[in-house]
């Protein structure tokens, strides 16, 4: 069971808190909202009007269980909330006053899951009806162009987005099939899927609908970063391998657009008279592929997975999907028929709903990437960050979630061309295939300032590739348009002067910070961007042939973390001693604010002489990472800084994700952790707690002598194997 109800539970000693939201975790619920002592559960509960079961403890300070169940059953919205109180046997003799209060029901600490279970189906079954909403089960996979549906869950789970007819429960599945299996099972009502395989599944039989587009653009279509030194395009892949996230995809139907202007023909391995041999590869495994084969040459695949092989050095750039079909359709949103015909309602809401989320992805990139992170790689296990998926998420001809309105016309081009030039799938009737009912509802038809899709001429896009020498990165691109150099404490860019290239150059930044375990990255982007934007529009006059350069360093020592980023343009300079580095008092002032943004977010401002290089010194707060490998049977976990209470929780959900994937060997490397307070060393405690009947394998690598010292007094080292550096790590 994977149950999407969200449960309040209150208890104000931590670890046993965590050892039920265990007990809650194995009987399937995900959606457990923490307090400490009722005064904290009201706050929770004036932020998440859908709280549909309470647990809470009877003994606790500021605010005990009887006052928090009786301020519960005053309050309108929740009065007829389930409610269960735990006890120890002190506290029955004051049962009676409970059940005046309105208690649901009474479970004596501790407790284990078959005391829970049955309290919770008991107070459940006699529960309002009323309260009750339809549960709509979405399949989705790990790449962006499923974002919409993972920005609802967060505004659904952080109470921005309150549904009224229907309860989300998403499941996430590591590749294509799975999804294809639970949709024609019927074990989902939906499932964001490939629009090619939506049409199939309708064309043999499975009763669904396509209510909204997922998306437009995508995907980029990328080489390996190796052997290519000396050959035409044509000549790399002639003969090789290419991978394809399944034969039914629009990737599918650019690759072999692609490679036909080029003059080669696509087919599976083996196939009489192709050119170039596909195997279908899940997209995550995609990189390791193209590593592992030797004949393997590139791959079409939805982001961020294609970005992220780039940036680590595994692949180069061949195309986005965007630039050969502009505004395409690619993934598409299937309901069940069965669903939208019991639950029309709900049904309407998804879709607006998820027609909101992808509105809010447009606007709010940064946010949305943050949310991606968790939506995408929660355990941390493909290795994403923030900084890459904001590049994403902003790439002019990348993934674009403004206009999910489906066109029948962008479907049938794709059916034609896969069935009458590929010999892929079957024609269908669009007209009963694709319900335009709940698109319209949400949008309108047609949506205001729609971008017609439209394949652009292949030959355009290709022209660049076609018999150039594929030799060093610099000479694949102009010279000093864009380039980066970095090392341990700065990373340094030359750009020319086009705007364009400064969100680029902020998502390498970002990056860059990520990886020196920086998290809080907003007000540093400020700086940057202003600063960058001066140089560009000020001292270059937008003349791309004039290079803006920028130093990002971090300083040693001193104050905290601070970094200095200085920029410099090819101008004449200005005056800067009279620079006003005041907010306009004027609202409706447009220009000058530039410089006020860059004081207010620096610890101080340096100008050279003539005015055409500035310095602005920024603080930054550390936060720390968990980087998280498997080594066979050993999920192996290394810390980048302190585990305090400010990480605690995320440090904690780390652990509990593992833990539900049934592992039990985890080995912790300290090298970089010098303090570790009570809060932090709780979750040492509790993993071994929570494992205890299970033979667990738990050890502590590169431990200093104060941490060793500390752990062996509180007796950590009774349930841990604790080691000291080894010689070389420092």
């Amino acid at each position: 069971m994977n149950d999407p109800m969200p449960i309040l539970l209150v208890e104000d000693f931590g670890v046993i808190r965590k050892a039920q939201v265990k007990v809650l975790s194995t009987l399937g619920y995900r959606d457990i909202i923490e307090a400490r002592d009722g005064r904290e559960a009201l706050g929770v509960l004036e932020s998440r009007a859908d709280i549909r079961l309470i647990i809470s403890d009877w003994n606790m300070p500021n605010m005990n269980g009887l006052a928090l169940l009786e301020r519960v059953r005053a309050h309108e919205t929740y009065k007829d909330v389930p409610f269960i109180i735990a006890t120890a046997q002190a506290e029955m003799s004051q049962a009676s006053k409970a059940r005046d209060a309105g208690v649901s029901a009474f479970i004596t600490k501790p407790f284990g899951v078959q005391d829970l279970r049955s309290a919770i189906e008991t107070v459940m079954a006699a529960a309002p009806r009323s309260s009750h909403k339809t549960q709509i089960r979405v399949a989705h996979i790990q790449i962006t162009d499923h974002l919409a549906l993972g920005v609802l869950d967060h505004l659904i789970r952080t109470g921005e987005v309150n549904p009224q007819g229907f309860e989300l429960d998403i499941r996430c599945m590591p590749g294509w099939n799975p999804v294809q299996k639970a949709l024609a099972a019927g074990e989902v009502d939906a499932a964001f899927v490939l629009a090619p395989m939506g049409m199939d599944f309708f064309a043999g039989g499975v009763d669904v609908r396509l209510v909204l587009f997922a998306h437009r653009n995508g995907s980029i279509c990328v080489r390996s970063a190796e052997g290519a030194s000396g050959l035409s395009l044509h000549d790399y892949l002639k003969g090789k391998v290419f991978f394809l996230p399944h034969i039914l995809s629009v990737h599918h139907m650019l690759a072999d657009l692609f490679l036909r202007e080029i003059g080669l023909k696509l087919g599976p391995v083996g196939a009489t008279g192709a050119d170039v041999f596909y195997e279908v590869v899940e997209p995550i495994q995609m990189s390791t592929y193209l590593a592992d084969t030797p004949d393997a040459r590139g791959f079409i695949v939805a982001e961020p997975l294609g970005t992220k092989a780039i940036h680590e050095g595994a692949a180069k750039p061949m195309f986005l999907s965007g630039e050969l079909w502009e505004n395409h359709p690619c993934c598409v949103v299937l309901l069940q028929n069965r669903f939208i015909e019991a639950h029309e309602e709900a049904a309407a809401e998804f879709v607006e709903l998820l027609v909101n989320a992808g509105r809010f992805i447009g606007r709010n990139p940064e946010a949305s990437a943050r949310i991606a992170l968790d939506f995408l790689d929660p355990d941390r296990s493909l290795g994403l960050n923030e900084a890459l998926l904001e590049s994403v998420l902003t790439e002019p001809k990348g993934v674009a979630m403004g206009d999910m309105y489906p066109v029948i016309g962008d479907l049938d081009k794709i059916q034609r061309y896969m069935t009458s030039e590929m010999g892929v799938g079957v024609m269908i009737d669009l007209e009963r295939f694709v319900d335009l009912r709940f698109a319209r509802a949400a949008i309108g038809e047609p949506p205001a300032g729609r971008r017609p899709s439209a394949i652009r001429d292949s030959a355009a896009i290709v022209a660049g590739m076609i018999n150039r020498r594929m030799t060093a990165p610099a000479d694949e691109a102009p010279a000093r348009a864009y380039t980066v150099t970095e090392d341990d404490a700065s990373i340094r860019f030359e750009i020319s002067s086009e705007m364009q290239l400064v969100d680029r150059v902020a998502a390498d930044a970002r990056r860059f910070l990520t990886k020196l375990g920086f998290e809080t990255f907003s007000e540093f982007k400020l700086v940057l961007r202003e600063l960058l934007i001066n140089a560009i529009e000020h001292g270059n006059r937008n003349q791309s042939d004039r290079i803006a350069t920028c130093a990002v360093t971090l300083l040693p020592g001193g104050d905290g973390a601070v970094f200095k980023i200085e920029v410099a343009d090819e101008g004449e300079g200005f005056d800067h001693r009279g620079l006003d580095m005041t907010i306009p008092e004027d609202a409706r002032q447009v220009r000058h604010r530039g410089y006020a943004i860059i004081n207010a977010f620096s610890r101080k401002i340096e100008f050279n002489e003539p005015g055409n290089r500035v310095a602005a010194y920024v603080k930054l707060e550390r936060e720390t990472r968990f980087d998280v490998t498997e080594d066979g049977d050993w999920t192996v976990i290394r810390p980048t800084g302190d585990i305090t209470a400010a990480v605690a929780d995320k440090f904690r959900a780390l652990l509990d994700r593992r833990v539900e994937k049934g592992r039990t060997r985890f080995r912790f490397d300290l090298a970089r952790v010098q303090d570790i307070d009570s809060v932090g060393l709780s979750s040492f405690l509790l993993l071994h707690k929570i494992l205890s009947d299970r033979d667990p394998k738990l050890e502590l690598d590169n431990v200093g002598d104060d941490l060793r010292r500390f752990f062996r007094m509180i007796r950590l080292d009774r349930s841990y194997t604790i080691r000291s550096p080894r010689k070389g790590n420092g």
